[in-house]
């Protein structure tokens, strides 16, 4: 019998749980959500930007993931081994760690940053004059919905974007139309 490579047994735990988050990114969406996304749209489909965005990355973790996994089988295959049940124990638990601290940094980091990324790109691709719904429509699904009889959208926009991504748009487009500037009222 060959002896247990505590880095080959990390690495497959590594690969195995790239590969989850990668296949999540690709099929991971239930038949609804794809119906969303593949829905015409006037101008712009939030559904399917934001997905892309979320899919992006997912991507990045999977790939992170899998290259640290095939990293750690290669440096056994160059020799490292250890017959010691404490150090697979420890190289184990390493990996398993890394593993939840990549799915943290997912949920908690990448997804939202590559999100609004998406919801500045397309602020920066759209004319001003419709920012106003494009704030609407990308509040809601990042989770900060415009309360629009009370607070304007630039509002929501700033809060969402963050103040520097805010003034490098708000430069660009020199002057804000007073839709994104006046709270909205049902009336007008």
């Amino acid at each position: 019998m060959y002896p247990v490579q505590p880095l080959t047994v990390a690495g497959l735990l590594l690969d195995i749980a790239g590969a989850i988050i990668l296949g999540y990114a690709i099929f991971g969406r239930s038949p609804e959500r794809a119906l969303l996304e593949s829905q015409f749209r006037y101008d712009f489909n939030v559904d399917l930007h934001l997905s892309l965005a979320t899919q992006t990355a997912d991507a990045q973790a999977g790939i992170a993931l899998l290259v640290g996994g095939f990293v750690m089988q290669l440096v056994s295959g160059l020799g490292f081994s250890s017959d010691s049940g404490y150090v697979l124990a420890a190289v184990v638990a390493a990996a398993i760690a890394a593993i939840a601290a990549v799915c943290l940094a997912l949920v908690r980091w990448l997804r939202p940053r590559e999100r609004k990324a998406a919801f500045y790109e397309q602020l920066v691709a759209k004319d001003p004059s419709i920012w106003h719904t494009i704030v609407r429509h990308y509040a809601r699904e990042l989770g900060d919905p415009w309360h629009g009889a009370t607070e304007p959208p630039a509002d929501v926009a700033r809060r969402l974007l963050g103040e520097r991504r805010w003034k490098l748009i708000t430069e660009w487009a020199k002057e804000l139309p007073p839709s994104m500037t006046q709270a909205y009222h049902p009336d007008h």
